[in-house]
């Protein structure tokens, strides 16, 4: 079971505010919550012209903040001693999510890059470490179309501040 907070038998499954630990109930959430929060994601980000850690994590909270008490907010203030790994992936540890995101958005925003980076290092990490089966990461498909040019409009999945 991912628990990076320690806490599942008391505050559920990543502290969601009902304290649910059924993964289907809360991955239903989570789907809804999406697909209901996108367009408005899809609004904000098609107006920037440059993406920041900033915007990621107000994604973040946009997409999530009906559920997790948490959401938006950077993996070093809400379990700064928790190394997020799935199997044998680690993903950046909270000291370094920051800078993992704005190196993301940094290789987004030549298109060339992006789609080398993304072909050779994220496609086969695609599953996020809170997923208990593999998948890949609803971003990935749902933001994907939003890459109409060579802007960072469509990585900013490269890594979810959790």
């Amino acid at each position: 079971m991912f628990d990076p907070f320690k806490d599942f038998d008391t505050a559920g499954y990543l502290r969601n505010f009902a304290a649910e630990k059924d993964l289907d109930i809360v991955k239903a959430a989570e789907h809804q919550l999406f697909r209901a929060n996108l367009p408005e994601v899809v609004h904000h980000l098609a107006a920037l012209t440059d993406i920041t850690y900033a915007d990621f994590c107000r994604v973040h909270k946009t997409l999530f903040q009906g559920l997790y008490p948490w959401a938006g907010q950077d993996r070093s203030l809400t379990a700064p001693d928790s190394a997020v790994h799935k199997g044998e992936t680690l993903f950046a540890h909270p000291a370094d999510v920051r800078r993992a995101v704005e190196h993301a958005l940094r290789l987004g925003r030549n298109a060339t890059t992006l789609r080398e980076f993304w072909t050779a290092t994220c496609a086969p990490l695609s599953d996020h470490p809170s997923q208990s089966r593999p998948g890949p990461i609803p971003w990935r498909h749902s933001l994907a179309w939003m890459g109409r040019d060579s802007s960072m409009k469509s990585v900013a999945a490269s890594a979810i501040p959790r």
